[in-house]
């Protein structure tokens, strides 16, 4: 990575990424982040994949993408294998303390998706003017990608949450797709629907708690028809206006959209390569908005080392008609939208439930 020539050898990037791996892998299992098997909470497991298996699922989609050079090929092959294993085994425990805790009541330690608006915006947008950003699909890996380099290309300061030592996360609602996920963030309840329902339970939401005018925009109403300018103007326009406005929300699909088109898992997700989200960031800095940035739930790559099994009622996710596999979970409760609040979902990242994609919801 020293060498002069460093910057054009696409074996750098996996390479480091690799190492870091096997740094993670080299980590003894009785360290900080890994006490948390013995008790299984899910608000430590949620935490602990914020603080470390974000890092790692960032690190193994550079290290993913392969280099020419078959000795260090190998070598990530090898490394990404037993990462691989280690990730599974988190994925199967966080899905067990999931259908324990994680659908029905609150969980101390983790904000439900449906009361971020409530108890984390809401106080926030009465103190200062609060540009809500929902990237949808968003997961937490590329989450970790993305705030890395923002603050420092956009003189952001990364705030926590009042009471906080670190990174707080939010539980999606179940299954984790955007019809039940983001109705549900953007109203503040538990809640369906499409983007109609959610301008208008966004308006709603935003009355009742005496937050005065709001403006929710989706992905057309982000794009411009006017030659050199980056953002449309009604978006400019009311982000600048931070007294009328308290409170804009923005959606941004590009990470979405990216599972059903490009290679979510090959992508070096920044500010720039999510569409609006550098403009954005400017226009929130330029207005002195304070800027809260969410997803509405994550996702799963494609890597073709999966299978499908039947068809389900989603990418990842089928009806309760039968027991669950070794690789599944069952859950029930009020957060599981479905008719019947029951679902089986997928845990291996490797099992989907539909065609091949380049991601899925998850």
């Amino acid at each position: 990575a020293e060498h002069a020539l460093s910057a054009d050898d696409p074996r750098v990037t996996p390479a480091l990424a690799g190492v870091r791996l096997a740094r993670w892998l080299a980590t003894p299992a009785v360290s900080r982040s890994e006490r948390v098997e013995a008790s299984a909470r899910l608000a430590d497991l949620a935490v602990r994949h914020l603080r470390d298996d974000a890092w790692v699922d960032s690190a193994v989609n550079d290290a993913e993408t392969g280099v020419g050079d078959l000795v260090l090929a190998a070598s990530l092959e090898h490394v990404l294998s037993l990462v691989q294993q280690r990730r599974d085994a988190h994925d199967l425990e966080f899905a067990a303390s999931l259908a324990r805790e994680g659908c029905g009541d609150p969980v101390e330690g983790v904000v439900l998706l449906e009361h971020v608006l409530p108890q984390v915006v809401v106080p926030l947008a009465r103190a200062y003017p609060t540009l809500l950003l929902v990237l949808d699909g968003m997961s937490a890996g590329v989450a970790t990608e993305i705030l890395a380099q923002a603050p420092l290309e956009h003189g952001l300061v990364e705030c926590l949450l009042s009471g906080a030592s670190e990174r707080t996360p939010a539980l999606a609602v179940l299954p984790t797709v955007t019809e039940f996920s983001r109705a549900s963030l953007l109203s503040g309840r538990l809640a369906s629907g499409q983007q109609e329902y959610e301008r208008k339970a966004f308006t709603q939401f935003a009355q009742s708690h005496s937050l005065g005018e709001v403006a929710l925009f989706h992905k057309k109403g982000l794009d411009t028809s006017r030659q050199g300018f980056e953002l449309a103007d009604d978006v400019r326009l009311a982000i600048a206006d931070t007294e009328r406005y308290r409170l804009i929300g923005c959606v941004l699909n590009t990470i979405d959209d990216a599972l059903d088109r490009t290679d979510p898992g090959g992508t070096d997700w920044t500010a720039d390569t999510v569409k609006h989200l550098a403009p954005l960031l400017r226009a929130a800095e330029a207005a002195g908005r304070l800027i809260v940035l969410t997803s509405d739930h994550g996702h799963v790559v494609e890597r073709r080392r999966g299978a499908q099994r039947g068809t389900g009622l989603g990418g990842r996710y089928r009806g309760a008609t039968s027991q669950p596999e070794p690789d599944e979970v069952l859950v029930s409760g009020p957060r599981v939208m479905t008719g019947d609040h029951r679902a089986i979902l997928a845990v291996n990242e490797r099992l989907r439930y539909g065609p091949l994609k380049a991601g899925y919801h998850g």
